[in-house]
């Protein structure tokens, strides 16, 4: 496991790929667990050895992820990103070690396990906040996600786009929703981190998508914006709150009004 970039501005993005091989000469099991990261026990630490904060995925049985067990033939690799920013704030520059404790299992088609490296300690250095670099990071993700042949690689540049806390990303969070194809997924992640800065500038996009015409677009933003308005962390100018209410309570209305005309029909 690396970081891909070992020295990051404050807010921008820390990766960390993990990478396993199979030189053998005979087809291995790999199990990182649900959402393949189960089996990823992250910690941060300060330099001075004191726990910053610290990650051991848990999933609840009604929660729908992707299996993680994976098979590599000879010679075979497997490549996979995990974005610390989904749970780590690195809210301050400064010095930093990743410690990741991998508790899966790599096993031989016989059962016998294979012995592996299991403990990783990257450090990391966060510099001061540069608007710059983060405009231009942002920018390259917007355009992975919107630009990408691949599905998978631009799913992954908007997850990542959308771990990024501060204000500067707006815009390119609504150049994402406004892409000729954004998956549910990707949309829903750009929707959340809009309402996690809970900025004018990034209530306006939420009010714009809580009109769209796709439903489930429409239905994201919506529950996002009701969000706003129950928290208390971040206020809300009057003027701002009164036009959220406003969108909120026209949906309610037509969804309730839907639902009757369904509940009409099976009558």
């Amino acid at each position: 496991m690396r970081l891909t970039l070992d020295e990051v501005t404050l807010h921008e993005p820390v990766v960390v790929e993990l990478a396993i091989e199979n030189p053998s000469s005979e087809p291995i099991q790999i199990d990182l667990g649900v959402a393949e990261i189960e089996a990823l026990d992250i910690e941060v630490q300060g330099r001075d050895g004191g726990t910053v904060e610290r990650f051991a995925p848990q999933f609840g049985p009604t929660t729908w992820h992707t299996g993680g067990k994976i098979r590599l033939r000879p010679d075979e690799e497997y490549r996979s990103d995990v974005v610390l920013g989904q749970w780590f704030a690195f809210g301050a520059p400064g010095e930093y070690e990743v410690v990741i404790e991998f508790t899966g299992s790599i096993t031989r088609e016989t059962g016998a396990e294979v012995e592996v490296e299991r403990l990783f300690i990257l450090p990391l250095r966060v510099l001061p906040r540069n608007p710059h670099r983060l405009r231009e990071v942002a920018r390259e993700l917007a355009e992975g996600a919107c630009q990408s042949r691949d599905l998978g690689a631009a799913y992954d540049a908007a997850q990542v786009l959308s771990t990024i806390d501060d204000p500067v990303v707006v815009p390119f969070l609504e150049e994402l929703l406004g892409c000729n194809y954004t998956a549910q997924g990707m949309a829903a992640a750009a929707l959340g981190r809009l309402g996690r800065l809970g900025t004018t500038e990034a209530i306006t996009p939420l009010l714009t998508a809580a009109k769209s015409d796709d439903p489930d677009l429409a239905d994201v933003a919506q529950h996002v914006l009701s969000s706003l308005l129950r928290q208390e962390a971040t206020p809300i100018a009057h003027e701002w709150r009164e036009r959220i209410e406003r969108v909120v309570e026209t949906s309610d209305s037509e969804r309730s009004r839907e639902q009757g005309e369904q509940d009409d029909e099976l009558d």
